[in-house]
């Protein structure tokens, strides 16, 4: 009897050892560290990116500190053909059959951080990008294909803009320019509206077109208006207005109508002190007509809104229409 239990208790080891060094991992962080040995005095064997997947080699397991995070330093094969020591704080269990969910929960909290650094912001771009033509479930694909353009965007906020041609922020700029555009006054580089508008588009019959919605409606657009009032209309028609017209329920529509009120009244007593073109010439006519153009779009953006804030909007707009009649 005592041979039948040791060898089963042998079968279970050797099946323990076998699914640990089967075991399969992703880092969930950016310029994770592999060593040499299993402590962070060891030599740094190769600097990991996000998402790369590391398979374990033994068994061994060596409980560790590392910034006052408790967890085991794991032996792993590395992609350089090397063989190294992760930090399991840094990494997550591989699942091929859960992949979709497991990339989700890497990025989710990489996003909504407050900070974080542009080596951060970049990685987090190139790994959305690289793992979403994995992503079958639409609904999930639909966050991460809006995480790409956000994580795209802080990295860019991330730049100061006395550092724009540095090396390392010109290769980043350059490979993702196609998405982008300069804004000169602000000396900053911009996600094309468009990315996050289009995306609406295609989701809008999930509940997170919304988000993606307002996304869109508080990304800077490039260029500045100074005291163009008729620019500063045009403005909000193209973002806070566009959200109202496609979600006049929307979650975030009393936000907006704020936003819109705030800035109207600002236009108002701006108007206090700007000479309007009162003249028949064609530069006079041209100018009340694109005002009053802009001011009816925004009616028209917030003519389905039921929020009760819509009427002062509405009168704060009738004020502004009298400097053009």
């Amino acid at each position: 009897m005592k041979f039948i239990q040791s060898l089963i208790a042998l079968a279970l080891l050797s099946f323990v050892n076998f699914a640990q060094t089967n075991q399969q991992w992703i880092t969930n962080a950016s310029g994770v560290r592999a060593r040499a040995s299993a402590a962070t005095s060891g030599d740094e064997v190769a600097r990991l990116s996000m998402g790369t997947q590391l398979k374990q080699l033994d068994s061994d397991q060596r409980e560790g500190t590392v910034g006052g995070k408790k967890d085991f330093w794991y032996h792993v094969a590395l992609p350089n053909g090397k063989e190294g020591w992760v930090f399991g704080a840094f990494l997550t269990r591989f699942d091929e059959t859960r992949k979709s969910e497991i990339y989700k929960s890497i990025a989710a909290p990489k996003i909504k951080a407050e900070t974080g650094t542009f080596a951060e912001y970049a990685d987090l771009t190139r790994f959305l990008a690289a793992v979403l033509p994995e992503v079958t479930d639409r609904a999930t694909q639909a966050g991460m294909e809006l995480w790409r353009w956000m994580a795209l965007q802080k990295a860019f906020n991330s730049i100061e803009s006395d550092k724009l041609e540095q090396p390392e922020f010109q290769r980043f700029i350059k490979a993702n320019q196609a998405n982008a555009v300069y804004s000169e006054p602000g000396g900053l580089w911009l996600v094309k509206s468009d990315l996050f508008w289009n995306l609406q588009k295609k989701y809008s019959d999930l509940p997170i077109g919304d988000s993606i919605a307002w996304e869109a409606a508080t990304l800077p657009l490039p260029g500045e208006c100074e005291d163009d009032d008729t620019c500063a209309t045009m403005y909000m028609n193209e973002t806070k207005g566009r959200y109202l017209l496609l979600y006049p329920t929307g979650k975030h529509a009393s936000e907006a109508l704020d936003y819109l009120i705030e800035s109207f009244q600002s236009i108002n007593e701006m108007m206090k002190h700007v000479a309007v073109p009162t003249g028949n010439s064609k530069s006079d006519l041209q100018i009340r007509k694109d005002a009053k153009a802009a001011i009816n779009k925004m009616r028209a953006n917030v003519a389905k809104v039921s929020n009760p804030k819509k009427t002062k909007l509405l009168q704060v707009l009738m004020q502004y229409e009298k400097y053009y009649r």
